[in-house]
């Protein structure tokens, strides 16, 4: 299926902002405060500038991203369940609990499918599901004492997790049907647009006031 040529050039600026960000964490690493919250949101950062080249490497090789979404989806989970337990301070005891429960699903779901070059849907819909949950559930209990970076992170994540949970249940539909693949990308292409220049605005937030954070 041949898509407008619009779509490419949304691909190409999502795929260098990507790329970017943890670059600029780097320029700006000593103006950063160093709380443990700061320190998981640039582990994240660091951890998907860094699998972006890995799915396109993997991607060359087979022809699909499906090999490396099956373990680097995982590790992106537990990165975002740590990150969101240093806002939402209730979540901190139950890092083990979650590392085992992502670790139980994701091993369920290889000796359930047998083909890492199979979509991993299994653990999207699970991921998904989980973060729409957990964000919004903090944004509710937390969103009044939340700071304005950990508020904009919460809102940012739970959007994603929304959109991303509807394209992975019609996965199937919408990358066969044409006007359905050509209007559901161009609103992910746009969404993690979004996203990765609001972080880096808070990156920009917290090199410019160490206490935003707090």
């Amino acid at each position: 299926m041949q898509l407008p040529i619009y779509l490419d050039v949304l691909w190409y600026i999502n795929y260098w902002l990507e790329i970017i960000i943890p670059v600029l964490y780097l320029l700006f690493y000593k103006q950063l405060p160093k709380s443990e919250f700061v320190k998981a949101f640039v582990v994240y950062l660091v951890f998907n500038g860094v699998n972006r080249p890995v799915y396109e490497y993997v991607c060359s090789l087979y022809h699909t991203v499906f090999p490396a979404t099956h373990f680097i989806m995982p590790i992106e989970a537990y990165l975002v369940f740590y990150m969101l337990s240093t806002i939402w301070q209730a979540l901190a005891r139950y890092r083990w609990q979650a590392f085992l429960l992502i670790l139980i699903v994701f091993i369920g779901q290889e000796l359930y499918m047998q083909n890492i070059f199979e979509n991993n849907w299994i653990f999207s819909v699970f991921q998904y599901v989980s973060f729409s949950l957990l964000f919004y559930v903090a944004l509710i209990k937390e969103g009044a004492r939340l700071a304005r970076i950990q508020f904009l992170i919460c809102s940012v994540f739970l959007i994603f997790s929304m959109v991303m949970l509807i394209f992975v249940v019609f996965e199937d539909e919408i990358r066969y049907t044409y006007f359905l693949a050509v209007v559901v990308f161009s609103i992910l292409y746009l969404l993690f647009i979004s996203m990765y220049l609001t972080f880096i605005y808070i990156l920009y937030l917290l090199r410019k006031n160490a206490d935003l954070h707090e």
